[in-house]
């Protein structure tokens, strides 16, 4: 079998998991051989949740590389069979580096096999959700080309950037981008190998981080992180999770987020510290008051904030939000909290919650198939037809439920001059924004 048994389960069962979490998963130019020989060069953002979506959701067959100290004990035979290989850290210590060649030594077997390999070459996510690139580790270099000599270089082996980019990658119903970029054939670099590997693995590592920055949001200086996010709250062009015309096509919202993030890269700070400040207190300000940059907004559109669709949405849908309730319940009042209190650093949270919910859930979920057995119809395939169509959607509405009520007493307080003031900010801000980045400049908006 060319897939392990727990990959494979995960491989067929896990997508459902992802699209409720997200509101929409999307993938440009995606390989189509599940099979291929080709290193996969990501950026890691994300920490567990980067590898769960591409294995899950896109064709390739992949194998990872993930940190040595947690593929131990018990759960040794877990990552196995979940195509997960060891790799060692220089931060950890030991004789990391004579383990590592043996684990080189493993990859090109599974290489020779027609394997491919997923590898987040950063070496670490940030607790911090930032769009941009760290330098990349030589290792997937040094992984492919012994893979080549192994294979006496009679095979292609392959490089193949691969940008992962969330709106969010920890919050509920945002969305995520995959770009794969040009993939490139390695073998091609045999001569200059054979003369000089040092150099050639330098190369293709910086290579990879050069198709990596195309394929991703990135900013060079990560203190512009908070001015970039807010330039896409206001312009609602952007990837942000919440504040966005999710009208606009994602891939085009991507697009104007590397865009934005060029010409930040390019531009003087000392030229946007005005800007870049009165964006910032805008932003504190509504953070102050309790308020919502989508309440701003929606007072400039129409002269006011109405809840009337939000009552609407609740009446008519509170026997589904109830459903949700009964099907979900264990993820939003057990798994969720449970979480978030046992692990300190965020970045697990979502994937943690994920397949979490996914195993745990889907279990008290299929044992629901009893009572509906006795009590509403007698077939176990209507049954699982109730439960694929009913358990994710009713869950996404039981969600929305919730926050509508929220929002809806959190609205209730909010006064109409606090609304018209920062209605007025907001818009000064937009024409010094339209200043600084005009929508009729072609050079920025150009692909």
């Amino acid at each position: 079998m060319r897939m392990r048994y727990i990959y494979f389960f995960m491989k067929f069962t896990l997508p459902y998991a992802l699209h409720v979490f997200f509101k929409r998963i999307k993938t440009l130019n995606p390989p189509k051989e599940r099979l291929g020989r080709t290193f996969f060069v990501a950026n890691h953002p994300s920490s567990f949740m980067d590898p769960l979506i591409p294995a899950a959701m896109n064709n390739p067959v992949v194998h990872f590389m993930a940190r040595a100290d947690i593929y131990e004990g018990l759960l040794k035979h877990v990552y196995h069979n979940t195509h997960i290989l060891p790799i060692y850290r220089q931060q950890d210590g030991g004789d990391g580096q004579k383990k590592n060649e043996e684990v080189f030594q493993w990859v090109a077997q599974e290489v020779k096999r027609k394997k491919n390999i997923l590898v987040f070459a950063e070496g670490f996510t940030d607790d911090v959700f930032i769009r941009s690139l760290k330098p990349l580790k030589k290792g997937f270099a040094r992984m492919a080309f012994i893979a080549l000599e192994e294979l006496n270089w009679e095979e292609p082996v392959y490089l193949q950037a691969f940008g992962m980019n969330y709106t969010h990658p920890q919050k509920f119903r945002s969305e995520i981008l995959m770009s794969y970029g040009e993939r490139i054939l390695l073998n091609d670099f045999r001569e200059e190998y054979e003369q000089n590997p040092k150099k050639v693995i330098a190369d293709v590592t910086k290579l990879g981080e050069d198709l990596l920055l195309k394929e991703m949001t990135h900013l060079e200086n990560r203190e512009q992180s908070h001015f970039h996010e807010n330039i896409m709250r206001l312009t609602r062009k952007g990837m942000h999770y919440e504040n966005s015309d999710f009208s606009i096509p994602l891939e085009e919202r991507f697009r104007y987020s590397q865009r934005l993030a060029n010409r930040l890269n390019t531009q003087n700070d000392e030229v946007l510290t005005t800007l870049k400040d009165a964006l910032a207190h805008y932003f504190r300000e509504l953070e102050a008051k309790n308020i919502n940059e989508n309440d701003v907004f929606e007072f400039v559109e129409k002269g006011k904030i109405s809840n009337s669709k939000m009552y609407l949405f609740n009446i008519f849908f509170a026997p589904l939000a109830l459903l949700g309730l009964l099907h979900g319940w264990i993820s939003y009042f057990v798994i969720k909290p449970k979480v978030e209190r046992s692990f300190k650093r965020s970045v697990f949270w979502s994937s943690v919650k994920i397949v979490g919910s996914h195993f745990i859930t889907g279990i008290y979920n299929v044992l629901l198939l009893v009572p509906f057995y006795i009590f509403v119809y007698p077939s176990v395939l209507s049954g699982l037809l109730y439960l694929v169509l009913i358990t994710g959607p009713s869950f996404i509405i039981f969600h929305k439920w919730i926050n509508n009520w929220k929002s809806i007493n959190r609205r209730k307080k909010i006064s109409i001059s606090s609304l018209t003031v920062l209605a007025d900010r907001r818009m000064q801000i937009i024409r010094n924004l339209d200043s600084f980045f005009p929508d009729n400049n072609d050079e920025f908006h150009k692909n």
